[in-house]
């Protein structure tokens, strides 16, 4: 781990306000970003798939990782991969609207 995202880490225990708007916005304490947009993207889509987030959130979040080039298969892929952390319940609920964007949107 790079010495400044443990830092970062150390001042996000500590609820510092100032480390929290930074990570927030996607940096570290230099100023580089965490991850890349489209990394950035397909990671958000996946909390709103863990969420149960409404349709217009879903469609928010597939049109923010397609414009970074993320296709339907990756998006399905994510899906796949955080199956077994949410379950099957919450997929259940939440693969309808999801499928419903998709297909609006092809």
């Amino acid at each position: 781990m790079r010495p400044q995202h443990l830092e970062l880490l150390r001042r996000l225990a500590l609820n510092d306000q100032e480390a929290l708007a930074t990570a927030l916005d996607g940096f570290d304490q230099s100023g580089d970003a965490l991850i890349d947009d489209r990394t950035k993207s397909l990671v958000r889509l996946a909390g709103l798939v863990a969420l149960d987030c409404g349709t217009a959130s879903l469609q928010a979040g597939v049109d923010h990782a397609r414009s970074f080039g993320v296709d339907d298969d990756e998006i399905l892929d994510v899906v796949m991969v955080i199956a077994p952390i949410v379950g099957t319940s919450r997929l259940g609920s939440v693969l309808p609207r999801l499928a419903m964007v998709i297909e609006d949107d092809s």
